[in-house]
């Protein structure tokens, strides 16, 4: 494992080497111990590394720092698939169909969900302020939220709208 490891870390420290240099990467190497390429042993000794080490890869990045062009008040910015955008706008975005109508239900299904709510909230807001209500009063709490959940049951469809089998996925 430490030999792995000694590979990777020189492996690393020329990949590191051949991007703080400038000089191209993909250029075929030879055999030698100082890793230069075949094209590095024929040209001229390369001058002093750059004093900043963050030089190459800064060059790779010099065209994200050219400032966009500033279109005319009327007129589009160009779509110009090489020019840097900074602005979302330019770009467009999905804006989602409006959403539809919230369904208003027959008055069964409305007095129902009444019930089912209603029943407990009356239940707990009066076992919340300690008010001595008259027993007729919480069995008819507790008679219509049973009446209004079995009549959402009773009211649930029987099968789905649509005949045919779907599972849920959309493609």
């Amino acid at each position: 494992m430490p030999d792995e490891q000694d590979e990777f870390e020189e492996a690393w420290a020329q990949i590191v080497a051949d991007l703080t240099s400038g000089r191209d990467p993909d250029a075929p190497r030879d055999a030698s111990s100082d890793g230069s390429s075949i094209a590095d042993a024929t040209a001229d000794p390369p001058a002093d590394p750059p004093a900043d080490p963050t030089a190459g890869l800064s060059a790779l990045f010099e065209p994200l720092r050219r400032p966009p062009s500033t279109p005319e008040p009327d007129e589009r910015p160009s779509r110009d698939p090489g020019a840097f955008v900074d602005n979302w706008q330019d770009e467009g975005h999905f804006e989602p169909p409006p959403p539809p109508e919230i369904p208003v239900g027959t008055p069964v299904k409305r007095l129902a969900w009444a019930g089912v709510l209603g029943g407990p909230t009356t239940l707990a807001l009066v076992a919340l302020t300690g008010w001595d209500a008259p027993r007729i009063l919480s069995i008819a709490a507790g008679l219509v939220t049973i009446a209004g959940f079995v009549t959402l049951v009773w009211l649930l469809p029987d099968s789905r709208e649509d005949s045919g089998w779907d599972d849920g996925a959309r493609l």
